[in-house]
């Protein structure tokens, strides 16, 4: 922890989660919501595909994964409160990611999926491959400001990049990249999930996790982790990881979505799992059905495509909270749901 006090500066405030070494899960219990419009225009910009957030006690941090089609690259910030079984949302702002260094001679696209706020305001985003590009683009994770402003880059595993050129035999399939990451809570590391196996990966299941020391931005381990199998005649079609939430350096939530062909569109389902990672291939224990848990909150609606899951500030009898949030993908119909859950048998 001294080292990365020294890293951090002066300026070193532990996350709203906690400053401890570890935080146990055994269940969620749903307990308030809101829904964005998908109307909601904050500074020009379209409030809409929200693939991450972060919370301090009074404000929600939400990332955009727009790719340039509806504005730049950005995050939203936005006062909040958990009052009376309800999420109220307050004054909204918006941050664009700046001074990006051009790759190659280009603009560096970008997908933001993945989003975590160091203790010095510091941001950590994750932006998947497009492997559609030539030379491809690559995973990414990088270091902004408290204002969006680029710092540096972490270098990644070579394994997950895909060649730049020719025929690709490694790496992140096209939109499959680095889609979940999380800091732990005592702030010394962070995980970083993969939405889908490796090209290169044998066992079509198989999702590859990594971790990444904080104070000097290296990596210092990786774990498989096996996606469940398809749900007999769901009709599923696909089935990911789209978040993680670390718990310790071996522990995690991982959320996993799944789709599946619904009358003339898509539905999702999908549940969170408890994951001890101390051996490879992680062990993971489900503890929330998506589908099922959510009906009395949401009123039986089908399920969105969630996408994020973040700690949030402490409720009812100090009780923490887990946040999650849907993509709405720039759905002009369709809101962004964001879902506090009361963290059952928390230490």
């Amino acid at each position: 922890m001294a080292q990365l006090r020294q890293k951090l500066g002066r300026k070193f405030l532990l996350p709203l989660c906690f400053g401890l070494s570890a935080v146990d899960v055994a269940g969620l219990e749903p307990y308030a919501m809101t829904e964005i419009p998908a109307s909601l225009r904050v500074e020009g910009t379209v409030v809409g595909g929200i693939s991450g957030l972060s919370a301090s006690s009074d404000r929600l941090f939400l990332l955009s994964d727009d790719r340039g089609k509806m504005g730049d690259s950005r995050f939203y910030e936005v006062t909040f409160e958990i009052r009376s079984r309800k999420i109220v949302l307050g004054h909204w702002s918006v941050h664009p990611f700046k001074k990006i260094p051009l790759i190659q001679g280009r603009s560096a696209p970008l997908d933001p999926e993945g989003f975590a706020r160091l203790p010095n305001g510091d941001l950590l985003v994750s932006s998947e491959a497009d492997t559609n590009l030539k030379p491809r683009a690559q995973n990414r994770v990088m270091i902004f400001d408290a204002k969006g402003v680029w710092k540096n880059d972490v270098v990644l595993p070579q394994e997950i990049q895909p060649e730049l050129t020719g025929r690709q035999f490694r790496g992140t399939s096209n939109n499959f990249g680095p889609e979940g990451l999380s800091l732990t809570p005592a702030a010394d590391s962070f995980w970083l999930a993969l939405e889908r196996p490796l090209v290169q990966e044998k066992q079509d299941r198989l999702i590859r996790l990594d971790r990444f020391a904080v104070w000097a931005f290296s990596h210092d381990l990786t774990r498989g982790y096996q996606l469940d199998l398809p749900e007999s005649g769901q009709g599923e079609i696909f089935r990911g990881v789209s978040s993680v939430l670390a718990l310790s350096t071996t522990k995690l939530l991982v959320l996993e979505r799944s789709a599946r062909i619904e009358g003339a569109g898509i539905g999702y389902g999908g549940a969170i799992y408890r994951t001890d990672c101390e051996k490879d291939p992680c062990v993971k224990t489900k503890i929330f059905d998506l589908m099922t848990g959510l009906k009395g909150l949401r009123g039986g609606k089908n399920i969105p495509n969630f996408e994020g899951l973040s700690w949030g500030p402490a409720v009812v009898e100090g009780r923490r909270t887990v946040l999650l949030v849907s993509d709405n993908n720039f759905s002009e119909k369709t809101g962004s749901e964001i879902i506090a859950f009361l963290v059952k048998d928390a230490p």
